[in-house]
């Protein structure tokens, strides 16, 4: 089965005006096309190329299951991002920017130090919505880990829902495949999701190129896994030897100063 890698486009990608910054990651507009935004990844593992190019393969499985739920990311890089003459290198992705309901736009205005009240009641429409409760309904079904503040997977807090123009739900942010336990031992790095479930439902909803390509973007995100899981199991090695390093350069200045002047 062929398995087709993300779109990393080799040219120039400039940022228009920043649209949202949170803890993990920056969203801006995409200056070569107003239709599209640019989200940068800001720090900690999650910033790795494996990441983000498995964060692409899911994002998009669910986009060719639940279409109405889910956007498109259309490429991947790791590269020079360009903002008003200023350069940095980060790992991005690039997608259709969403028509954001009232609720939504609201929930960012208020921001951490808003009416609390008023907070709660959007959150008490969202989740009273039987669109909100078929979509939790659904990703549970297919092994999704949600939470209000899952370390992967579904992030079910109300900032990351809104409504299209025709009123259908819509899941806003992309989908992190991996668990982040925040541990400092990385020799079991953990799925988000069900690969046996999601497997199933591919098989369930989508046919003929669709499936094909689903089921390949499941095999590369498990293949990624692997790759990331050695790779930080790697690292933590090298932090390991680095740490005995110091500690026994830190032991032998501490037996010169102790030895008896003669």
């Amino acid at each position: 089965m062929a398995r087709e890698k993300p779109k990393i486009k080799a040219g120039t990608v400039e940022l228009g005006e920043m649209l949202g910054h949170g803890l993990e990651k920056a969203v801006y507009e995409n200056k070569n096309n107003p239709d599209q935004i640019i989200g940068i990844y800001l720090k900690g593992w999650k910033r790795k190329p494996e990441v983000t190019k498995a964060r692409y393969y899911l994002t998009n499985i669910l986009h060719m299951l639940y279409p109405k739920w889910f956007y498109t990311i259309h490429q991947v890089g790791h590269e020079q991002l360009y903002k008003k003459g200023t350069q940095k290198t980060a790992n991005y992705f690039i997608a259709d920017k969403m028509v954001l309901g009232e609720d939504h736009k609201r929930m960012e205005e208020l921001g951490y130090l808003g009416d609390e009240n008023e907070k709660k009641e959007i959150d008490k429409r969202l989740r009273s919505d039987p669109q909100y409760l078929d979509f939790i309904q659904e990703m549970e079904r297919i092994g999704m880990m949600v939470g209000h503040t899952t370390p992967g997977g579904v992030e079910s807090t109300t900032g990351n829902f809104s409504k299209d123009p025709e009123g259908n739900l819509q899941y806003v942010d992309t989908i992190d495949p991996f668990f982040d336990h925040g541990r400092l031992v990385w020799d079991e790095l953990e799925l988000a999701f069900s690969p046996i479930k999601l497997k199933t439902r591919i098989m369930e909803k989508l046919s003929g190129h669709e499936q094909v390509q689903a089921l390949a973007y499941l095999d590369r995100i498990l293949v990624l896994k692997n790759e990331l899981q050695e790779k930080l199991i790697q690292e933590k090695q090298k932090q390991e030897i680095e740490v005995n390093r110091r500690n026994q350069k830190n032991l032998e200045e501490v037996r010169k100063m102790r030895k008896p002047k003669k």
